[in-house]
């Protein structure tokens, strides 16, 4: 049996092992205790260097004493982390990068693909260290000391990504992980509205000719949100597409009628009884989806080649999606409550319209080629809020006042987080097209200007918008240059 094979076999044992047990590709199941470090994502052996390294950088011991982050797709560390800034865990750090640069470590493996996702590792811990870090929790750090621990990182890491660039052959080679899960037996092809919690991911959704149709920003990325320069996890490309129930040419001519619509897409709320809390509402003339509509957003990996060029991969790191299920409600004063103020009832109230489901890039199950690498998120799952749209505190480091760590850190599911960029009935709730109606409709002045310049683009169109937008940014413009020394 070659090293290969027995790696696939005890991973797929390990991640058996793991499952049963309930811990989750995103970190670890919150009813099974669990206080081991300890890891196996790149090989068998937990010790192996490259695991220990993907545990220094990635895994975090919390205020429960509990383990998180072994398998997440981003690091668990924001804008006011002490962690690895700190002596002990910087110390841990450090240890491991000298011993992976001094032993030559990227030679222990040479598979693309592990390669492939450690640089993407890698790269977001080093837009996570470029940003400005302050405001630390008590005890707070010395701000010289945390500022010479963020360069010796950086230093360090910033070498190693010099080591793990591939060729753009290489990271062409890597595999279609979308394609592998759509067909896989893990998820069904379409939504079921009698099962609506089943996950499914289409197969066809980048079928050039099917009935999904991408769109885009012909002004630049497309979910800029998502890109924006505050978020330190966006070596990413996102893809949006939308599918009609009645086809390919019901969904491009709807889209159509979007961009052509040339009237104000706000205007003053009609219902004087709900007028002092949303001046404006958008416009019911604004065609709105039909039962039946779906969205989807698929995040794929941005990597760096053997030129230290930014390079499109086939990789997908997550998709979420959105289905109409029922006619879309009309906004009544309960509906724009709902919307607004997130209440259980109300997310109930708004679920009986749309269901979202989301998978995730799983490294361990990418590594034995289970379903692609990618696992669906569970409907209770809840996780840790960072990247997009997340608050500057650590969650394992502020104080919790009198709260438990999971009410404190993770109040809402992953699926409950949704309802909160996408709480708007049907059209209103589509931020590619307009970005937050929500906000817009509770201010008097509220923006009523028409909408983002959209189109149908191609997926590699809206690619190079993304690798475009990304090379613009303060992080890479650092990083080339420290990577051309």
């Amino acid at each position: 049996m070659t090293h290969s094979q027995m790696f696939r076999l005890c991973l797929t044992a390990a991640l058996t092992s793991l499952v049963i047990s309930g811990f989750p590709s995103m970190g670890r199941a919150e009813s099974q205790p669990k206080t081991t470090t300890s890891t196996s994502v790149y090989h068998e052996d937990s010790s192996h260097l490259w695991n220990r390294l993907h545990v220094a950088l990635f895994v975090r011991v919390g205020p429960d004493k509990q383990v998180y982050g072994q398998d997440r797709f981003e690091p668990l560390l924001w804008r006011q982390s002490k962690h690895l800034l700190e002596p002990v865990s910087h110390a841990r750090a450090i240890t491991v990068l000298d011993e992976f640069l001094a032993n030559n470590g990227e030679e222990l493996i040479a598979s693309p693909l592990p390669r492939a996702l450690l640089q993407r590792d890698l790269w977001m811990i080093f837009n996570w260290l470029e940003g400005t870090h302050r405001d630390f929790a008590e005890p707070k750090l010395d701000a010289n000391a945390a500022l010479n621990a963020q360069q010796q990182l950086r230093n360090r890491i910033v070498a190693m990504l010099g080591r793990l660039t591939l060729t753009p052959a290489e990271i062409q080679s890597l595999p279609d992980n979308y394609l592998a899960a759509a067909t896989s037996e893990r998820f069904s092809h379409r939504f079921d509205s009698k099962h609506p919690d089943e996950p499914y991911l289409p197969a066809d959704l980048f079928k050039d000719d099917g009935p999904w149709i991408c769109i885009g920003r012909t002004d630049g990325a497309t979910a800029p949100q998502h890109l924006r320069e505050e978020n330190p996890y966006t070596n990413s490309v996102f893809l949006t597409f939308i599918r009609l129930p009645r086809g390919r040419s019901a969904t491009a001519s709807y889209v159509k009628q979007l961009i052509d619509f040339d009237l104000p897409l706000l205007v003053q709320n009609p219902k004087k009884n709900s007028r002092r809390a949303f001046p404006l509402v958008p416009n019911p003339q604004l065609p709105q989806f039909p039962k039946g509509t779906e969205l989807a957003l698929v995040r794929r990996a941005l990597l760096i080649d053997s030129s230290h060029r930014v390079t499109a991969s086939p990789l997908t790191e997550s998709v979420q999606l959105r289905t109409i299920r029922s006619d879309v409600p009309t906004l009544t004063k309960q509906v724009l409550a709902d919307a607004a103020i997130y209440t259980t009832e109300g997310m109930r109230r708004n679920s009986e319209w749309q269901t979202f489901h989301e998978v995730r890039l799983s490294r361990i199950q990418l590594l034995t080629g289970i379903a692609g690498g990618l696992r669906a998120v569970r409907p209770d799952e809840r996780d840790f809020k960072t990247g997009f749209n997340a608050h500057m505190w650590d969650d394992f480091e502020s104080p919790l006042r009198g709260q438990s760590f999971r009410d404190r850190s993770r109040p809402f599911t992953v699926k409950e987080q949704c309802f909160f960029c996408h709480s708007m009935p049907g059209v209103y709730s589509f931020n590619s097209f307009k970005g937050d109606f929500k906000n817009a409709m509770q201010r008097k002045d509220g923006d009523q200007s028409r909408s983002f310049p959209l189109g149908l683009l191609s997926v590699s169109d809206v690619t190079e918008a993304a690798i475009e937008r990304r090379k613009q940014h303060p992080n890479w413009i650092a990083l080339q240059e420290l990577l051309s020394e």
